[in-house]
């Protein structure tokens, strides 16, 4: 018998499902990324933090992001700059994202000994639930005339 400990649902890892809800990810460009599903909230929250910082920054800046809790990083450039009818200004990002492998640790126990002196030993085995993987990819955002930033 395995018994796991509640820390990060295989199913949700696996199926990639986003593990956060909300009105206010909705509007985030962050949420319409495809490689928002393998972020966890902090890690969204670190990367919101820089795009918003990037999206005010001179075009070919370059801003980081790390997460101290997981050690997921990455980067913002900004690469060019439109305006829309509505008086939006829209941005392309070039973006790389770096997530750290994803592990769980699982309780596990055995059997030891035989007869009168039979024990069970409990013992913590680390499960990889995803490899450690890189992304780079381009990405639109737009600040809207009321300040907000809204995917592109």
């Amino acid at each position: 018998m395995i018994r796991v400990k509640p820390f990060l649902s295989v199913a949700l890892a696996v199926a990639g499902v986003a593990a956060f809800s909300g009105a206010a990810h909705a509007q985030s460009p962050l949420s319409a990324w495809e490689v928002n599903i393998y972020l966890q909230d902090s890690e969204r929250a670190s990367a919101a933090a820089a795009l918003d910082q990037a999206s005010r920054m001179p075009v070919g800046s370059q801003v980081a992001w790390n997460d101290t809790l997981t050690r997921a990083a990455g980067t913002f450039v900004p690469t060019g700059e439109t305006r829309r009818a509505d008086g939006s200004s829209c941005r392309t990002y070039d973006i790389v994202v770096n997530v750290p492998r994803r592990n769980q640790i699982v309780n596990r126990y055995a059997g030891v000994g035989g007869g009168q002196n039979r024990s069970v030993v409990y013992y913590d085995d680390p499960v990889q639930l995803s490899p450690a993987f890189s992304r780079r990819f381009s990405q639109q955002a737009c600040r809207t005339s009321s300040g907000a930033l809204v995917p592109g």
